[in-house]
């Protein structure tokens, strides 16, 4: 079996070769029953193989939409709870489950106005069977899962373990996402306090001594004017007669040291500016050296080159590819290089570094990504070069 991806300026597909098995009624019954949560395919023969092709155009692969998004709970729930009603769907109409293939790479998520929607693809082929799936995909987002991200980790973890189980079921992996999710909720739940605590927490306060309060250091009075030591003095009274939470005050205290602190300095370098900033105001004028423009390298100020616009847009700009994955698209806080075009994807490309060779990676973007004038189907690494040509949708750049 074979995994490749064509694509053309209206249609991005995902091409699957082999050689089916005995089907029977299945492919008939997709064909006259629509189940929304499979992608639509057609097939064609090739060289003694079957190729089935499905409609991905617009859709991002969970590997890159992990990529792209990150894990959460949310996220982990949706895919789960989608395979899960696929598998039900399945079932009504006497499709296989083996018949569906479950990996990283062949579940799509697409963006609507409203929220993700989830598909799994129809693939009547020798693959591996439904538990060795699933374990795969727990098996991915639990690579995935970083430390940074604790709960997410552990969530993963536990999905990962059920699925060791022999027999498991989807229903045992949901049970772990919802049950995080509950005690999330009852979490915060109990953080409120009941009338019981309130009363509590109210006696704690009000037996507190605050008769040896001291909020202003005694040895401030050197650092600063009379009027802010006064302020500080005024704070010091109020915080006894109002019995504020010592915790509290401490640390709003140290904020506001902080910024008087600041607050002086900046208006006594005002007045007073140091000697050499006054020196500094005196120069003669120096001719400028003319030099040559030196292409960025790799090694220079740790930039590998440039992306040069090549249009008239006043909103798009050049970009200095400083890193890989070099990530474009028209969603900030997602990509490296945020282009302003209507016609450019919110994730279109990125960029990547491997044995000392850059390539551009198109995302499945809906307008496409070219290089000198050739359209790159999805997910291809297509080398980079100086003076390539790139297009994304309708923005055009010059690599150096």
């Amino acid at each position: 079996m074979d995994i490749t991806y064509k694509r053309d300026a209206t249609a991005s597909h995902m091409v699957i070769s082999g050689r089916p098995k005995e089907i029977g009624f299945e492919e008939e019954m997709l064909k006259q029953n629509h189940i929304g949560v499979l992608l639509g395919f057609f097939t064609t023969e090739y060289e003694g193989f079957t190729q089935f092709w499905y409609d991905i155009t617009g859709k991002k692969s969970f590997r890159d939409f992990v990529e792209m998004e990150g894990l959460s709970r949310e996220n982990l729930k949706l895919v789960f709870e989608c395979i899960c009603m696929a598998y039900r769907g399945l079932a009504e109409y006497l499709i296989a489950d083996d018949n569906v293939y479950i990996s990283p790479d062949t579940v799509f998520m697409e963006q609507n106005r409203v929220a993700w929607q989830v598909f799994l693809i129809y693939c009547p082929m020798e693959h591996m069977g439904f538990c060795e799936q699933i374990r795969n995909m727990t098996k991915f987002c639990l690579d995935e899962a970083t430390e940074r991200q604790l709960e997410v980790v552990e969530i993963c973890r536990r999905m990962f373990e059920v699925t060791q189980n022999e027999g498991f079921t989807l229903t045992e992996i949901l049970q772990i996402l919802r049950d995080e999710n509950e005690a999330s909720e009852e979490g915060e739940s109990s953080a409120l306090p009941s009338p019981e605590n309130e009363h509590r927490i109210h006696e704690e306060k009000s037996a507190l001594d605050f008769s040896d309060l001291k909020v202003v250091p005694d040895d401030l009075s050197g650092d600063f004017p009379e009027e802010y030591l006064a302020d500080l003095s005024d704070m010091e009274e109020n915080v006894k007669e109002r019995k504020i939470n010592t915790s509290f005050l401490t640390e709003a205290v140290t904020r506001w040291i902080k910024k008087l602190k600041e607050r002086f300095r900046r208006e006594k370098e005002d007045l007073f500016p140091p000697d050499d900033i006054l020196s500094d105001l005196e120069f003669d004028p120096v001719e400028e050296p003319v030099e040559e423009t030196t292409i960025l390298s790799e090694t220079d100020l740790g930039c590998i080159g440039k992306l040069l616009y090549e249009g008239a847009d006043k909103e798009e700009r050049d970009h200095v590819i400083s890193h890989t994955p070099f990530r474009i698209g028209s969603k900030a806080g997602k990509n490296d290089a945020v282009l302003h075009s209507k016609v450019v994807s919110r994730c279109h490309a990125k960029i990547l570094k491997e044995n000392g060779i850059y390539y551009l990676v198109d995302l499945n973007s809906r307008n496409g990504t070219y290089i000198n004038g050739r359209m790159i189907p999805y997910r291809e690494a297509t080398p980079l070069k100086p003076m390539d040509m790139i297009t994304f949708a309708d923005v055009t750049y010059r690599v150096v």
